[in-house]
């Protein structure tokens, strides 16, 4: 293992650590079960990134890790593996608050832009009289009225 996959090991066993203590509502887990934990992710993360060092994905992962003691006692927990966590998206590692906070600015987002906006101009259907057959140079006309009022 290279100096930089080391550090990225060390980086998640500190990140697992500091979500167990920040945890509060389940028991601690021991130091050793936090580094094999996290070895063992660097290593799902370097096999499946092709084996390469891919800084912005340990970035992600870590601050998700750090930021949400929920995922990380799950981990612990065994409900997830480490490969699972390698391949799980920013929204699959979102805590349950986040992910309801996703949900309502995906509901204000879609209500705002379905609701009609006033600032658009409405167009009148061109209209043939009652009993007339129109011919097509009145049917110009009012289009070209049409026209002439919605660039004014």
């Amino acid at each position: 293992m290279t100096s930089t996959r080391r550090l990225s090991a060390t980086a998640f066993t500190s990140a697992l650590e500091i979500s167990n203590k920040d945890d509060g509502q389940h028991d601690q887990v021991d130091t050793a079960t936090c580094k094999q934990l996290g070895e063992q992710i660097e290593r799902a993360l370097f096999e499946f990134n092709h084996e390469q060092i891919n800084r912005p994905v340990l970035r992600e992962k870590l601050l998700n890790l750090k930021h949400n003691p929920e995922l990380a006692r799950r981990l612990i927990q065994g409900e997830i593996t480490p490969a699972q966590f390698a391949q799980m998206s920013n929204e699959d590692m979102a805590s349950s608050t986040r992910l309801k906070e996703i949900a309502e600015l995906k509901r204000e987002n879609l209500a705002q832009h379905v609701t009609s906006d006033s600032r658009l101009p409405t167009l009148e259907p061109l209209t043939v009289p009652p009993g007339d057959v129109a011919d097509v140079s009145s049917l110009e006309a009012q289009a070209e009225r049409i026209g002439e009022a919605g660039q004014a």
